[in-house]
């Protein structure tokens, strides 16, 4: 059994090595990330994904803020100290809805200016596939699923 597994694991380290080797040239700047990662994410090889932490679309950006944000920073503090207990770090330390909105991890937007900020992170980034947290844990579900309906309604088709 032994044999075996150190056999397989040298199998699977040789066939690392080598598709390293047949693709590092895609990986070895990082300056350039959106070309780097168009290059390589051809689609032969698999799809590039990224997105904003939250993002979400409301035709009241200011009062929806406020509504949500609690549930947003009890969310990162808790990430926070499990990471912690891991070694790592994700978040800045937020306590507060005004140290939440200067750090950006929650967004809020109009509808178009969603769309806006989708567009120029894509563009940016070279990704093909947008992911968010479009629902806080702990707001309550009528209250998210006005927000994920005004997405569907006015967001995604802008991003066709």
């Amino acid at each position: 059994m032994g044999r075996l597994l150190c056999a397989r694991v040298s199998e699977t380290g040789r066939a690392t090595r080598r598709w390293f080797h047949r693709h590092w040239r895609h990986f070895r700047s990082g300056a350039d990330l959106s070309r780097g990662a168009k290059a390589a994410w051809s689609g032969s090889l698999g799809r590039v994904a990224g997105g904003h932490f939250w993002l979400i679309v409301s035709n009241s950006p200011r009062e929806t803020f406020a509504e949500v944000a609690q549930y947003v920073i009890y969310r990162m503090q808790m990430y926070n100290i499990w990471l912690k207990e891991a070694g790592q770090t994700l978040f800045p330390e937020v306590n507060n809805e005004q140290q939440l909105r200067e750090s950006g991890v929650l967004q809020v937007l109009s509808p178009q200016a969603a769309a806006d900020a989708i567009g120029a992170y894509v563009e940016a980034t070279g990704i093909e596939r947008y992911h968010t947290w479009a629902v806080p844990l702990g707001v309550p579900a009528a209250e998210v699923n006005q927000y994920l309906e005004l997405f569907a309604s006015s967001v995604m088709p802008n991003l066709r």
